[in-house]
């Protein structure tokens, strides 16, 4: 069987956080930083 992760972004962490609760799986680590015009990039 194959591991599920999941990751959130900036969009709405909480949402991650409730369905990974609710999974009883840990929220994927992710380092999130931007470009000087605002791009995001992970």
């Amino acid at each position: 069987m194959r591991e599920l992760k999941i990751f959130s972004g900036r969009a709405n962490q909480p949402l991650a956080e409730d369905i990974c609760g609710f999974l009883h799986l840990p929220l994927g680590a992710i380092s999130l930083t931007s470009f000087p015009d605002g791009e995001s990039h992970c």
